[in-house]
């Protein structure tokens, strides 16, 4: 029974999902989150930061670079924040290890004359440090 379900899981062909949920993301909704409605006023640095009432934020980085021998590449930097529940329903525990939020990183670089993409993504719970994200300091 074991070989036969490794060969069964080996053959090449799509996975198929049924009744699986991401936790905190599949199914999820805005209840309990706050939705921007009208224009918002800003004030810098502040607003540069997380928004932790919002189910979801992200900050794009985007440019171009050209080297000394006049070589083009262009970049994108994009960190994402997603909350997994409402803030009325975080629990404050003295835990380390617990958290409320998810953080997800996507770099690209491109090589125009190369014609080369390259990317790189990361994901990390926001707890204990793992995602190396933070409010405080204000980012300015």
């Amino acid at each position: 029974m074991l070989i036969a379900g490794i060969i069964q899981g080996c053959q090449n062909r799509p996975a198929e999902i049924t009744g699986v949920q991401s936790v905190g993301l599949a199914g999820q909704t805005d209840v309990g989150f706050d939705r921007v409605t009208a224009p918002l006023e800003f004030s810098f640095p502040k607003d540069h930061g997380p928004h932790l009432g919002y189910q979801t934020e992200w900050w794009y980085y985007t440019g171009n670079l050209q080297t000394a021998e006049g070589q083009r590449f262009g970049y994108q930097l994009t960190f994402f924040r997603r909350a997994l529940v409402p803030p009325a329903e975080v629990i404050d525990t003295e835990s380390a290890w617990r958290t409320s939020q998810v953080y997800f990183a996507h770099f690209a670089i491109s090589d125009l004359a190369g014609k080369n993409f390259q990317y790189a993504e990361r994901f990390s719970r926001g707890t204990a440090g793992l995602a190396g994200a933070e409010g405080e300091p204000v980012y300015s």
